[in-house]
């Protein structure tokens, strides 16, 4: 708008000078007139832009980072918070079973001299604890190998059971090694006859928290029979709601300190259920309805997996934080164990006792329940909730919700204030479902700016669709850290090393050639000696020896250029600089994201907000000089014009040339290797950016006008500017030149 109206005051002023004069005819006037208003308009700006991003998608790619909507590398330079799930993310996504806790009724439960910390071994499993543990899961069999869900595989592995998905059967097998190559001991409770056959599954869901399965179970414990059971497990407050009412009553307090307790040590959780049913039952009611199936059951056990955190998590949260970025966990996990990773992983405080849980309190003789805040290290309530309380307890301490304890106190509108008016002030989000975790990315970025979710989205597929500031996840093989840290070497390393494998992997194609092409000769001559067909004997062998050097990969890197001249590798590496790069492919990004990182590393987050925030000021750098140059263009439109200003060919393609350098300069340029604490700017409307805009331009037009003035001094009296006359160089052309000249190029560097 700014532009547009200084564009018409240049077009006025020229308009009111022309009709004055009277010699021009008002066909040249009004054409003129239209030029200096559409000048405002930069001719350049689109392909400047395209090749700015353009730059970017080829520098993230170099990094294992595929992005499959360009336009949203701008956005990741103006992100504030970044969201992490827990298991897979921060941590790894390789699970142990660290143990089992099994119920106060069982007889082994006493025996307290070969456990640590309340769990036993996985090897002193009740029975019924390996039914659920062993029948109860969504495992499949492929090329001889057990797939599937890793808690699932681990509690199979520390078992010693095996399954077989072409008989959906499961069964202790002897001889299971573990990775030390001990034999892994199958649980003594559980006779090596005994097998389960799933005949029934209930698919796990994130919003009921539990899968269950009905099986039927043989072994000699069966009576030699076979009986009918419905195996439950899930999440340990889930598990409780389908207890049998006198078994629950039973387990009293003792079921929740427990579990409390080992997530409160980094344990992630599961609770094991079960019940017998008739098969005439099973048959007509378990496998139809699954509420019928899960209700009623006998709490069987507790299974605790502790999950390492990634060696390099704690370093990246570090820096996000250090660069003023929120950083967010937002997981399914429960809250404790989401709390205990975000202490070890500096997203909490280390101190637990400033770590307060929102938890919901119910008052046995009442009946009634109340939200309060729960201090994590001893559970004692340090304050009721309030929603106006909460900036001032924010002060002091990290707070954590949980799903359910989120919508009861904000409701599921995130647009209706209380709770979701300070969303910026909790750390961590426990036990969410899919549609509670759309609630709070959208509430985040209603309130306090973008916030990329990054998790594995297969796990919750709604919202892949509706969180669309994301960054999937990719799982890759662990030595492709090494190939990060290798090309963190400097630059001369690097290309050193590339140039002798390019020379040795061009020597070998050569030497490859030449041994085909005499192979070629030689089965051409045959016993009479005759060199018939040899030309095409010895084309064959040389587009046989191209295709045996390419890469395994598929990528077709013999391709020739012109009458079968093998493309150079040199060649193959300008390319690569020059950000030629691949396109990408079906399999290299996720479509739930606009960014995919196959690395099994949270780095990219960094290398994607630090490419974000050298794009966003490339472009918005891009738009101040661009704008600079529209408003002096406007100038010499209009008032040099009446002057008799040209500029001749030579001076064009000189100031052309510069420019384009200027600009290539300015959009490739590479972010800094850490990142700032000071954000950028998100727009060039900033009172910063325009106020320094306004500033070069008055600096810029005075220059001219003042350099304008001088020229024209040394003119003599009578002369006359030829308006209509071709290019002539005088004073007043040549100072207008070199001024213009200077201004164009000393632009990008007074605007960085």
């Amino acid at each position: 708008m700014f532009l547009l109206v200084f564009a018409l005051i240049s077009a006025s002023y020229f308009l009111k000078r022309s009709l004055e004069d009277g010699e021009r005819s008002r066909y040249d006037i009004l054409l003129h007139c239209i030029l200096i208003i559409t000048s405002v308009v930069p001719p350049d700006l689109p392909m400047q832009m395209a090749f700015a991003i353009n730059t970017s998608v080829a520098t993230l790619m170099g990094q294992q980072v595929f992005c499959t909507e360009p336009f949203r590398i701008p956005m990741a330079g103006k992100v504030t918070a970044c969201c992490f799930d827990k298991t897979g993310t921060i941590t790894t996504d390789k699970l142990h079973a660290a143990g089992v806790v099994l119920p106060p009724s069982h007889p082994g439960a006493k025996e307290s001299e070969r456990t640590l910390g309340g769990l036993h071994p996985m090897t002193d499993a009740s029975y019924e604890t390996c039914l659920v543990s062993g029948g109860c899961h969504s495992l499949v069999v492929a090329a001889g190998q057990i797939l599937g869900d890793p808690m699932e595989t681990a509690v199979l592995d520390s078992l010693g059971w095996r399954y077989s998905s072409d008989e959906n059967v499961a069964r202790p097998f002897q001889g299971i090694k573990d990775k030390k190559g001990a034999e892994v001991k199958v649980a003594s409770e559980v006779p090596r006859e005994t097998s389960i056959k799933v005949l029934h599954r209930h698919h796990f869901q994130s919003k009921l928290q539990r899968m269950s399965v009905v099986a039927q179970v043989t072994g000699p414990k069966e009576n030699n029979g076979a009986n009918t059971y419905v195996l439950c497990k899930g999440s340990p407050e889930m598990i409780q709601t389908l207890l049998d009412n006198t078994h629950r009553a039973q387990l009293d307090d003792w079921y929740a300190n427990t579990h409390r307790n080992l997530a409160k040590q980094g344990y992630r959780v599961i609770a094991l259920a079960s019940k017998q049913v008739s098969t005439a039952n099973a048959k007509k009611n378990c496998t139809k309805n699954r509420a019928e199936a899960e209700q009623g059951l006998t709490f069987s056990g507790f299974v605790a997996f502790n999950c390492r955190n990634r060696a390099d998590s704690i370093q990246i949260i570090t820096e996000l934080k250090q660069s003023n970025h929120r950083v967010i966990m937002i997981t399914g996990d429960a809250i404790l164990t989401a709390a205990h990773v975000g202490t070890e992983t500096n997203i909490l405080r280390k101190d637990k006792s400033k770590i307060l849980i929102l938890a919901e309190i119910e008052d046995k003789k009442s009946g009634s329940s109340e939200l309060v805040w729960q201090s994590f290290a001893d559970d004692s309530v340090v304050a009721k909730f309030s929603a106006n309380e909460i900036p001032a307890l924010f002060l002091e301490h990290d707070l954590c919700v949980t799903g359910s304890t989120l919508m009861r106190a904000g409701g599921d509108d995130p647009t209706s204030g209380g709770i979701w008016e300070h969303l910026h002030c909790i750390y961590v989000y426990a036990r969410m479902k899919p549609d509670h975790k759309e609630k709070v990315l959208n509430g985040s970025n209603s309130v306090a700016g973008l916030t990329p979710q990054q998790e594995a989205w297969a796990k919750d597929p709604m919202v892949s669709e509706t969180v669309r500031k994301a960054r999937a996840k990719m799982l890759g093989q662990q030595d492709e850290i090494k190939h990060r840290v290798t090309q963190k070497k400097q630059q001369g390393e690097w290309f050193a090393e590339v140039k002798v494998r390019i020379e040795m992997a061009q020597e070998q194609q050569e030497q490859l050639m030449k041994e085909k092409q005499e192979q070629a000769k030689a089965k051409a001559k045959g016993p009479s000696g005759s060199s018939d067909n040899s030309s095409g004997a010895v084309a064959g062998a040389t587009g046989s020896a191209v295709a045996a050097n390419k890469p395994g990969d598929g990528k077709d890197t013999g391709k020739v250029k012109k009458k079968g001249d093998p493309k150079s590798p040199w060649d193959m590496l300008e390319d690569q600089d020059m950000g030629e790069a691949e396109m990408v492919k079906l399999g290299d990004a996720s479509i739930a994201a606009p960014f995919t990182s196959k690395m099994p590393s949270i780095q990219s987050t960094i290398d994607i907000i630090r490419q974000g925030r050298c794009t966003l000021l490339s472009t918005i750098q891009m738009y101040q000089i661009l704008a600079l140059n529209c408003l002096i263009s406007s100038y010499s439109l209009s008032a040099l014009y009446l002057d008799g200003v040209k500029y001749g060919d030579r001076q064009m393609t000189l100031m052309g040339i510069l420019s384009t350098i200027c600009y290539l300069c300015i959009s490739r340029g590479t972010p800094l290797p850490k990142l700032s604490p000071v954000h950028p700017p998100e727009s060039i409307f900033h009172p910063a950016l325009f106020l320094s805009l306004i500033g070069q331009f008055v600096i810029h037009l005075c220059t001219m006008m003042y350099n304008v003035e001088l020229a024209k001094s040394t003119l003599p009296d009578d002369f006359k500017p030829d308006v209509k006359g071709k290019f002539a160089p005088n004073v007043i052309n040549t100072v207008v030149f070199l001024t213009s000249c200077t201004m164009n190029v000393s632009g990008p560097r007074i605007t960085t």
